[in-house]
């Protein structure tokens, strides 16, 4: 399982100036905040990458949010192969931040965990569809 550290050096790693604010956060908040905001950079880093057309960046989308769905309504939400299977394809090219999404996850307490991610998922695929894919 990922470790707070963890999660702590990937956030600075990923974003200096969201990193100083969550540090000065309480432990658990620290824990929360910066799971919760590495899925939120995970799925922004795919939408942004500068080598994967509008056609891919939407399929692995549509993946992620059906893997998502499928892993919080399983017997063993911490079984992240169907994630992995998403981004196997891409794994060379995607960043740590999103290949680990399925960590970030595990980190973000029970009772939140799917209004942090689906909500911004469903967004986000929505608008990429919507709007990216016409350009």
């Amino acid at each position: 399982m990922t470790h707070q550290s963890d999660i702590l050096r990937v956030l600075k790693e990923t974003s200096r100036t969201f990193f100083i604010p969550i540090v000065r956060l309480p432990a658990l908040l620290q824990e929360a905040v910066g799971a919760a905001y590495l899925c939120m950079r995970a799925i922004d880093e795919i939408e942004d990458h500068p080598n994967l057309d509008n056609q891919a960046k939407a399929s692995i989308l549509h993946g992620l949010s059906w893997a998502l769905q499928a892993q919080l309504a399983s017997d063993n939400p911490a079984n992240t192969s169907l994630l992995e299977a998403v981004f196997l394809p891409y794994a060379k090219i995607l960043p740590e931040v999103t290949l680990r999404i399925g960590d970030w996850l595990a980190h973000v307490p029970q009772g939140i965990a799917p209004r942090v991610w689906m909500p911004a998922l469903q967004w986000r695929i929505v608008w990429h569809i919507g709007w990216k894919t016409t350009g």
